[in-house]
């Protein structure tokens, strides 16, 4: 894997944050990166 520009990442919050959700991340202590996505369920939603 290559170092990417982190427009990936960008995208990714500004979609979650405009659908009411958020990104967290949590540093490894081997220098790895681990981000959950947490979006809101709506009534009615299907998966």
């Amino acid at each position: 894997h290559g170092a990417g520009r982190g427009l990936g990442l960008a995208l990714v919050r500004q979609a979650a944050h405009r659908s009411g959700g958020t990104v967290a991340l949590e540093r490894g202590a081997d220098g790895g990166a681990e981000f959950t996505v947490r979006l809101p369920l709506t009534a009615g939603a299907r998966a």
